[in-house]
């Protein structure tokens, strides 16, 4: 696949809605001996045996997008979330109670509080570390939004995506998508649907976060969150108008 192959391991993270993802704690995050677990000022890490060697960097990581994300977001009182990582992919997906799960879901948060995923030092992972240091800031922001309003897990999908990748800084040059530059860019009613094989969500959902930032404010955004995507109550405009000025906006700005 092109550019969406690079970001269709993200769609793990739609994956939560059908994983039960809810405001329930960590009722899946098993205990761990002192040695396997690791912890910093927000997050509990329960670590595979490969993860000693780095763990440090990768909660700095973690802890280095804390305050940026739950500011912009406007939220506080988070618990603290725990990340369970896996070095056997087979293991995750029975974790995640769907062990038929395609080689690309390789994590999802469950709930506020609850992150599984491969370890970003997991052998035949295949997956660049700094890739998967991304990643989990993107799966910190779903835990945002659930403690924010847990009704927002891939409820719309655009926005429950568009806020994680928009966090996480995962950009896609629109210019780089025939469909976008041939003038044919999909409904938000089209980004929405069939998880399992569209992926184009994962190219747009920056692009759409940062129109509602640019043209409203940060407010908004969160405005959006809680009203589990209202685009009229909240910005004002029918859906096909913003689609129409979020458009006009990307071919404009790229």
């Amino acid at each position: 696949m092109t550019t969406r192959k690079a970001s269709m391991p993200l769609a793990l993270c739609s994956l939560a809605l059908l994983l039960a993802c809810s405001q329930q704690e960590s009722k899946s995050i098993t205990t761990a001996s002192p040695e396997r677990e690791y912890q910093s000022a927000h997050f509990r890490f329960l670590l595979t045996d490969f993860d000693h060697a780095n763990i440090t960097s990768i909660a700095q990581h973690l802890e280095n997008n804390y305050a940026r994300i739950t500011g912009d977001l406007s939220a506080s009182n988070l618990p603290v979330v725990n990340i369970q990582f896996y070095s056997n992919q087979n293991a995750l997906h029975q974790a995640l109670n769907y062990p038929n799960a395609p080689a690309w879901v390789i994590g999802a948060a469950t709930a506020r509080d609850q992150i599984h995923m491969m370890s970003p030092n997991a052998p035949n992972l295949n997956r660049p570390f700094d890739e998967m240091l991304t990643n989990l800031v993107h799966e910190f922001t779903h835990c945002v939004t659930l403690h924010i309003e847990p009704r927002v897990a891939n409820n719309p999908r655009w926005l429950w995506e568009g806020v994680a990748l928009y966090e996480a800084g995962q950009f896609v040059n629109p210019r780089r998508l025939s469909y976008m530059v041939e003038g044919h860019p999909p409904t938000l009613a089209e980004l929405n649907a069939n998880w399992q094989t569209n992926t184009q969500v994962y190219d747009l959902g920056y692009l759409l976060v940062e129109y509602i930032v640019e043209k409203w404010d940060r407010q908004h955004l969160v405005d959006m969150i809680k009203t589990v995507g209202n685009i009229f109550s909240v910005l004002g405009v029918s859906v096909s108008e913003f689609e129409v000025g979020w458009y006009a906006h990307v071919m404009r700005k790229y």
